[in-house]
C-alpha cells in the first residue's frame, strides 16, 4: 500500500503544494459524484466543442489545439473521443482559455515515447498557455524504463507553465521526471501520478486534492523548496526520515518542508530529518483552502 495523501509529493525548487482530501475521506466520494465533463462544460460556459477523433474533423489532438485561433478569449471545448492517442500536444501560450475534456483517465490516453536532456523537449503534453482545464485523460511518456538511469535524461508525461491550469480526473505516468509543474498556479483533483525518480517537481503554486501517489514525501532541491502534508494519509511505505536533501548541500534554514494533521504509520514523526517541521493549525491555514492559488478567482469547481 503507498501513501494516500490528501497532498501530494513535491521535489523541486520554490513549489509549494498542499493538502488533498484522504482516499477514504467523504469528500472522495463528493469528488467523483460532482466533478465531471459535463459540469465542467457548463461551469466554463463553453460555447465551441472540436472533436477528435478517427472518424471525426480533427484527426490528432494538436490540430484541433491549432484551429484554436491565437489570442481566443472564450471556452473552447476540445473532445477527446476514447483512445489512444500516440503524439505529443502542445497548448502553447497564444491560445488560453481551452477544455480538454477526455471520457475518463482509463478510457483517453496520451501517449508518447520521448527522452531528452531536457524537460520541455521531453513532454508528452505540454501546457504553456493560461487558463486551461483538462479532464479525464491518462498522460504517459512511453519511454524506456532503463533510461531513468541516464540522470542527464528526462522522460516528463507533462509539463505545465501556464497561470490558472487545472486538471480533474486525470492520471500521469512516466519513469522519469512525471509531471514538470513549472510555473503558475495550478490544481490537480482526483488525479493519480506514478513515477520513479523526481516524478512531481518544479515551480509551481499548486494544491493537490485527493491525490493518490507513491514514496519519499519530498526532497529539498534548492534552498526555498516548499511542500506540506495535510490532513493526510500516511502508510508504512514512507520513509521514516520522511524527507531528504538529496543532492543539496546548501543551508536548509530556508527550506520550508511541513506536515499537518497527518494520520497513518507513516506519519510517526520520531525518525524525521531535523529540518522538517510539524506545522500547528495557524501555520498550515494559508495552505488548507484554494485562497492559496487565488482559486476561488478561477476555478471552475473546488471543495473549499
Amino acid at each position: 500500500m503507498m501513501a494516500q495523501p490528501r497532498l501530494l509529493l513535491l521535489a523541486a525548487a520554490v513549489v509549494l503544494s498542499l493538502s488533498l482530501c484522504d482516499a477514504h475521506n467523504k469528500l472522495a466520494k463528493k469528488s467523483d459524484d460532482v466533478v465531471n465533463g459535463p459540469l465542467l462544460t457548463s461551469k466554463l460556459n463553453a460555447k465551441r466543442t472540436l472533436i477528435v477523433g478517427p472518424n471525426d474533423e480533427f484527426k490528432t489532438i494538436q490540430s484541433a489545439i491549432d484551429a484554436v485561433p491565437d489570442g481566443n478569449t472564450e471556452w473552447v471545448v476540445v473532445h477527446l473521443r476514447a483512445g489512444v492517442y500516440a503524439e505529443k500536444v502542445v497548448i502553447p501560450e497564444t491560445k488560453p482559455f481551452i477544455f480538454v475534456r477526455g471520457n475518463g483517465k482509463g478510457r483517453t490516453s496520451i501517449s508518447y515515447e520521448s527522452a531528452s536532456p531536457h524537460n520541455t523537449e521531453s513532454a508528452t503534453f505540454a501546457v504553456h498557455a493560461d487558463n486551461v482545464v483538462v479532464f479525464g485523460i491518462s498522460f504517459r511518456n512511453a519511454a524506456r524504463a532503463g533510461l531513468p538511469n541516464n540522470p542527464e535524461i528526462r522522460t516528463v508525461a507533462t509539463m505545465v507553465s501556464g497561470d490558472k491550469v487545472a486538471f480533474y480526473h486525470c492520471a500521469f505516468y512516466s519513469p522519469h521526471h512525471t509531471l514538470f509543474d513549472s510555473t503558475g498556479r495550478h490544481y490537480y483533483e482526483s488525479c493519480y501520478i506514478q513515477g520513479n525518480i523526481d516524478f512531481i517537481f518544479g515551480g509551481g503554486q499548486s494544491i493537490f486534492q485527493c491525490a493518490e501517489i507513491f514514496v519519499y514525501l519530498g526532497r529539498a532541491n534548492e534552498a526555498y523548496s516548499r511542500v506540506v502534508f495535510a490532513d493526510t494519509y500516511l502508510s508504512k511505505t514512507v520513509n521514516p526520515a520522511g524527507w531528504t536533501n538529496y543532492n543539496f548541500s546548501g543551508s536548509t534554514e530556508h527550506v520550508m518542508l511541513g506536515e499537518f494533521n497527518c494520520t497513518g504509520p507513516g506519519a510517526d514523526a520520531s525518525q524525521r530529518v531535523p529540518w522538517s517541521r510539524r506545522l500547528d493549525q495557524a501555520e498550515a491555514a494559508k495552505f488548507l483552502t484554494v485562497d492559496f492559488i487565488n482559486g476561488k478567482d478561477w476555478l471552475p469547481a473546488f471543495y473549499y
